[in-house]
């Protein structure tokens, strides 16, 4: 065999592998959104307080093909809203500080990845502030290949984040 073809079969090869893996990771995310999502869901009903997903459940590649593994929640919040009977459109700080402190159960999934670093201080004071008791569950994109390749702008930041969580 040539190296010409050694290399590029070397090259197929780490290709599938990729996809193959981040397949996995993506199975491993949309079980978390699901069980998440039902977690939230029944703290919901136990404390009476209504629901807030952020993140629209049908957004993005694979629930745009596949249907979304998590409902609508109470109330739904995304920059681009949401197919939901009960849909916010807007931005997530503005929509936040417009909402009464412990009013809500908050589900977030995989939205904080996508804003600028300098701006998740104040959001994180807002979920708090509006989160129930620090009911706060969510989804972060990671692991993922793609999402430390082209999502987040410092993903240092976010994993700290994550790790530190909101309480």
């Amino acid at each position: 065999m040539n190296r010409i073809v050694q290399i590029i079969l070397c090259v197929v090869i780490a290709a599938v592998s990729i996809i193959v893996m981040e397949t996995l990771l993506l199975l491993y995310r949309e079980y978390r959104r699901k069980t998440i999502y039902k977690l939230a869901q029944q703290r919901s009903n136990q404390l009476k307080k209504p629901l807030l997903v952020i993140g629209s459940p049908q957004a993005g590649f694979t629930h745009s093909i596949f249907g979304s593994t998590y409902g609508c929640g109470d109330v739904c919040l995304d920059l681009n809203g949401c197919h939901c009977n009960n849909s916010i459109k807007g931005d997530l700080l503005v929509e936040l500080r417009k909402m009464k402190t412990n009013s809500y159960v908050i589900f977030e999934s995989c939205v904080l990845e996508y804003i600028p670093s300098r701006r998740l201080a104040a959001i994180n004071k807002e979920l708090r502030r509006v989160a129930v008791d620090g009911e706060y569950y969510n989804v972060r994109i990671w692991p993922s290949i793609y999402a430390n390749l082209f999502v987040s702008e410092e993903p240092n930041f976010l994993v700290s984040l994550v790790r530190d969580g909101l309480r």
